[in-house]
């Protein structure tokens, strides 16, 4: 039996000064004062991966860089997609390269049918097969103080590079996909805890949430997450 009146641990504590500052889009790593750590130091991979290959939507930066990291050290090929940032995907690349891995830059607009078939068909080009398809390319628009403040442009965006890419990207590269491969879609808390400054993008990953319910009973060969 839990306890109601039980201090939340995540209150416990100091915290850093923080001040949120406006973002449009997607951010570029290497423009930022502090570098994040994406586990260049702390990542340790065990070869549970070799001989794979994956995709990485996203992946010049945040999780999507991270992704890339790990995947590589544990011995899988990489695909870094990403869209405009080529300075950080660059630097993806570079650290794939390092783990002794074989490494591609692929650039697309993923907010079309049309973005997203351009990326499936340069991964296939590059191998044979897409062993992980990793959805993780998002945009995220600065927190409004009015929901009005949401108009149809911004919104629209938002639906077609978080979740209809996923679809596309899905149905265009599930072909491709082995048996045992692994289509991996990257939501957070604001499936289940949404903002209402960005509910826009917090739509989006609740939307994520229930595209990967619903798809993995239908996908008994490969594993949805």
């Amino acid at each position: 039996m839990s306890n109601t009146n039980a201090p939340d641990p995540r209150e416990r504590g100091k915290k850093p000064p923080h001040k949120e500052s406006p973002q449009s889009g997607t951010g570029s790593e290497a423009a930022m004062r502090q570098a994040p750590d994406f586990g260049v130091d702390s990542y340790q991979g065990k070869g549970r991966l070799e001989g794979r290959v994956a995709l990485i939507t996203g992946a010049d930066s945040g999780i999507g860089r991270a992704v890339a990291l790990a995947f590589a050290r544990e011995g899988a090929d990489v695909l870094v997609g990403y869209h405009e940032h080529e300075e950080d995907a660059r630097e993806t690349l570079r650290w794939v390269e390092q783990a002794g891995r074989k490494g591609k830059m692929l650039r697309s607009d993923l907010g079309s049918d049309e973005g997203c078939k351009s990326l499936a068909q340069q991964a296939l080009a590059a191998f044979p097969r897409i062993d992980i398809l990793v959805n993780n390319a998002a945009t995220q628009g600065k927190s409004v103080e009015r929901f009005e403040e949401l108009d149809a442009e911004r919104v629209t965006r938002t639906f077609q590079v978080n979740v209809l890419a996923m679809f596309h990207l899905t149905r265009h590269l599930l072909p491709a996909i082995p048996a045992g491969g692994s289509i991996i879609n990257v939501a957070s808390i604001q499936a289940s805890k949404p903002s209402a400054n960005i509910l826009d993008y917090a739509a989006t990953k609740g939307a994520i949430v229930t595209f990967t319910k619903g798809l993995a009973p239908e996908l008994p060969g490969a594993a949805s997450a």
